[in-house]
């Protein structure tokens, strides 16, 4: 063995080194935390030999008041946080746990601090994460597992099978952007930091763990956010109201509220333009996970994962429009882009249900065991249904509600479905059926506003995308919709 291999072993083998710690049976932390000190200088060692084609993990464990030097391999960078806690972590390397006395914040912080550097260092300190179990007499310390990767210039496979960037109408205008690409995540550790952070029209990139729930009112979110989820357990519950533009929600789940006491929608858009929902998982929310009303426009929703898990009725995916009547608001707008997602477990109707607008539905996956209908046209809008997969749904694509609409379906595979499968221009004349939304079968023009619409037809999108083959959405879709590690993620 060469001495810089033999050199490279000894390092590695100390890293992995990582000891027991006690459990502790106390209360969670308040919510008031510090800010974390992420800028201690860090110790400056040696660097092991580059292992250019070699993913490294690192376990380093430091107790309390010590300082942690993480160093990759040269030509390596952090890729990916597996693991970290401050407190009294459980175990070695290969089965590290969290005890009871966690700071809920550890990996937010490692991430912030390390994420895409060759070396970073951390304080084991209260003063870094917060003090995870106040009261209780024992000495913290903190565990923290990487995973260290080459840099690369191109795409990993991982990355090229998850995409992660943005398509659609959310790129017309002057595009989405969120809170930027320039500036420093706000980590948030608590609900009142995470209420503080989403308002306003300040531009903020608010990044965070773990699941925060919002009785009452849903969370507000401004103008200029993103907000982004750190990894599975990032999840808000109670609902998303956004009423503002520019906003970009990533790799969280969001949870409505359908109860006697409390209903709430999962998602609800108002008034805003120049939106992006992505890599969600969205479920259990009153009547509608996902509403965007009121004159909102340019919306993509991308690699996102729809369900139900209650016994509540109603349970309907995605309102584009809430009225027939609201040409006024709608009329011209409700331009939406829907791709690479999973209309799963108990979703009935609404895959989703368009007004007034232009709908573009490609490469998602329908497979809902108990559907009245997929997608609905409404009420003057036109829509273009490009390679999905149906597979046993009832009615894959139709018209309801009233007013002429007009569906262009090519490319899709429907496998042992049933029902209806409407395209060209269908109105009242062409359509015998008695079960729409609205009893209103009335197709001329109501008022001066759809007297000014066009009428409604074939369309080409405004926009660069790239279709793949429906008999490839299954596998593709159930792998990399919903919320995902980081490692898995382009845009992180």
């Amino acid at each position: 063995m060469s001495r810089n291999n033999l050199f490279l072993f000894l390092v590695t083998f100390g890293l992995y080194a990582c000891g027991l710690e006690p459990s502790w049976n106390v209360t969670e932390p308040e919510d008031s935390i510090p800010s974390p000190n992420l800028n201690p200088s860090p110790q400056s060692p040696s660097l092991p030999e580059p292992s250019p084609d070699i993913e490294t993990t690192l376990c380093l464990t430091a107790s309390e008041g010590e300082q942690m030097s993480i160093v990759c391999p040269a030509g390596n960078i952090v890729t990916e946080v597996i693991f970290a806690s401050y407190g009294t972590p459980r175990n070695s390397c290969n089965s590290f746990e969290t005890s009871n006395c966690h700071a809920r914040n550890s990996e937010a912080v490692v991430y912030q601090a390390c994420m895409g550097k060759t070396t970073c260092g951390l304080e084991a300190s209260s003063s870094t994460f917060g003090d995870p179990c106040p009261g209780v007499d024992t000495e913290r310390h903190l565990g923290v597992k990487i995973l260290c990767a080459p840099v690369q210039t191109e795409p990993s496979p991982s990355q090229e099978s998850c995409p992660g960037e943005l398509v659609g109408w959310a790129t017309t205008s002057v595009g989405t952007s969120g809170g930027g690409n320039t500036l420093a995540p706000t980590v948030v550790n608590s609900l009142s930091q995470l209420e503080a952070t989403t308002t306003g029209t300040v531009p903020r990139v608010i990044v965070f763990s773990g699941a925060f729930e919002k009785i009452g009112d849903p969370l507000s979110i401004g103008s200029n956010k993103t907000l982004r989820g750190l990894n599975s357990t990032a999840k808000i519950i109670g609902g998303i109201s956004i009423e503002g533009d520019n906003v970009i929600i990533q790799n969280l789940t969001v949870e409505g509220q359908a109860s006697d006491d409390y209903t709430a929608h999962a998602i609800t858009v108002r008034n805003s333009s120049r939106i992006w929902l992505d890599h969600l998982e969205v479920r259990d929310g009153r009547s509608s996970l996902i509403r965007l009303v009121d004159g909102t426009n340019r919306v993509t929703i991308s690699w996102s994962k729809f369900q139900f898990t209650n016994d509540q009725s109603n349970k309907n995916a995605l309102l584009f429009g809430d009225d027939s009547d609201n040409c006024d608001l709608d009329g011209r707008r409700l331009n939406h882009t829907l791709h690479h997602n999973w209309f799963a477990n108990q979703v009935e109707s609404r895959m989703p249900m368009v007004r007034f607008g232009k709908g573009h539905i490609f490469n998602n996956l329908y497979d809902s065991s108990s559907t009245d209908y997929c997608i609905g046209a409404a009420t003057w809008s036109s829509l273009l249904v490009e390679n999905n997969y149906f597979k046993e749904v009832a009615d894959p694509h139709r018209r309801r509600d009233s007013g002429p609409v007009y569906i262009t379906a090519a490319g899709n595979i429907y496998e042992s479905t049933s029902g209806r499968q409407d395209t060209g221009l269908i109105d009242d004349d062409d359509d015998d059926d008695d079960d729409d939304d609205d009893d209103d079968d009335d197709d001329e023009p109501s008022n001066d506003c759809e007297r000014g619409l066009e009428e409604p037809g074939p369309w080409a999108p405004p926009y660069v995308y790239q279709l793949q083959p429906g008999a490839l959405i299954p596998e593709i879709v159930r792998r990399c919709a919903g919320p995902q590690s980081l490692k898995e993620m382009t845009y992180f």
